[in-house]
Parts: structure tokens; sequence; C-alpha cells
């Protein structure tokens, strides 16, 4: 009798442990797909920010090509 609440025991202990760490790995999970998202949208904000410093200096050679072909 003994032996068989042992195993009982040993059994609900060894589920415990499961759930806890599959309710790990789920959170895991979870915060690997919001911060992939939250990735993507600051690279699109970056991307977004770079053309328009790009062309901004775009602008600024041209300002300065047509001042060195006036002289």
């Amino acid at each position: 009798m003994f032996t068989f609440i042992l195993i009982l025991i040993l059994c609900a202990f060894c589920f415990i442990i499961y759930q806890y760490f599959s309710n790990k790995i789920i959170m895991y999970k979870k915060q690997i797909i919001l911060l992939t998202y939250e990735n993507d949208k600051l690279k699109t904000k970056l991307r977004k920010i770079s053309e328009s410093k790009t062309f901004s200096n775009d602008e600024d050679k041209d300002i300065y090509d047509i001042d060195s072909n006036q002289e």
C-alpha cells in the first residue's frame, strides 16, 4: 500500500513539473512572437527614417552641385 501511495505522489509531482515547464515554454513562445512583431515594426520605422535621410542628403548634394556649377 505504501508503495502505491508513493508512486501516486511521484506521478503527481512529475505531472506538476510537466505543467510548469509546458506553461513556461508557451509563455516564451508568446514572448518571442511579440518581440518578432515589435522588431518588424522597428525595422520599418528605421527603414523609413533612413530613406527620408537619404532623400534629404540627395537634395543637399543637388544644391551643392548647382552651387559649384555656377562658379
